[in-house]
């Protein structure tokens, strides 16, 4: 085999196109499908050579500009089409395990290119969005130094799970809570009134201050033996965080969200116009197997 002399024009072209931001994508050239090297025929051409070097970071690229940095890259590119030719040679790209991995990756990369396509137009955020955002939800930048809760108590998880129920389902707070909690001073109603974290226990705490919502309601949580608690999250007092400190976060935050939510609906609308089956026989096999631990 023999590795093709760069010319001295070739490598000033591959080294300019290199020099540019990392950021930005490659521009197109006129020498794009000019033959840097071949390999038994195979060629690796000007525009792979830019596309390879746009994958290294900034810092193999600083070192590829320097001195013959250029025709060690391109020797690169010509050592791994010669290990792929010999893998294909030996027929490692038929092996089924190595096949499935192939086609497990080939999936995986259409899937999220297919989603990147479909989300990107659909969650995008200005200035103007965050800042709406904030104004209209100003508890979830506060610092959270008190909390109003409302609690009930009851005897099992069972009955906790019903009093969940009963809540989602629109029923009185202070109803449920005159006829099933066990807690003498939030019997009349379930009115806490505005706690400390330290007034709480520490899985309330946690709920209260870290993770419900205005209005939230808790899943059932255990207090003690033959003890759990409802609650829910009625009032905030403390600070709010400015809004320069908080809108890198934010922005964050509803990009996170807004992908979810556009996720979410485009798979719902793919579902809605195909025949879609479960073997509920199948899937029983598959948890008894899970719980025996013998899934592979």
């Amino acid at each position: 085999m023999k590795l093709l002399i760069v010319p001295l024009l070739t490598l000033s072209l591959l080294l300019s196109a290199c020099s540019g931001d990392p950021k930005e994508p490659p521009v197109a050239a006129a020498d794009e499908g000019m033959t840097v090297a071949t390999v038994d025929g195979a060629r690796i051409t000007m525009a792979d050579v830019r596309n390879e070097m746009e994958l290294r970071p900034e810092a193999t690229r600083e070192f590829f500009r320097a001195h013959d940095g250029a025709a060690r890259f391109v020797d690169s590119l010509v050592t791994k089409e010669v290990l792929y030719q010999e893998a294909r040679r030996r027929g490692l790209d038929q092996e089924p395990q190595l096949r499935r991995v192939i086609d497990d990756y080939a999936r995986t990369l259409l899937v999220n290119t297919l989603i990147e396509q479909e989300l990107a137009p659909k969650v995008q955020f200005g200035e103007e969005d965050l800042q709406e955002y904030y104004r209209n939800n100003p508890e979830e930048f506060m610092t959270r130094e008190k909390v109003r809760l409302s609690r009930i108590v009851v005897g099992s998880a069972e009955e906790a799970q019903q009093v969940r129920a009963r809540l989602l389902a629109d029923e009185d707070f202070a109803a449920v809570a005159q006829d099933l909690s066990l807690e003498q001073e939030t019997a009349a109603g379930g009115d806490l009134g505005f706690v400390e974290r330290d007034a709480l226990s520490e899985r309330e705490a946690h709920l209260a201050f870290n993770v419900l919502g205005l209005g939230d309601i808790s899943s059932p949580q255990e207090l003690a033996e033959n003890r759990f608690v409802v609650i829910k999250l009625t009032d905030l007092q403390g600070e709010t965080v400015p809004y320069e400190e908080i809108k890198n976060l934010l922005a964050q935050r509803m990009e996170t969200f807004g992908r979810k939510a556009a996720f979410e609906d485009f798979v719902a609308t793919l579902k809605q116009d195909r025949k879609i089956e479960f073997s509920a026989e199948a899937i029983q096999q598959l948890m008894q197997e899970a719980g025996h631990g013998s899934m592979m």
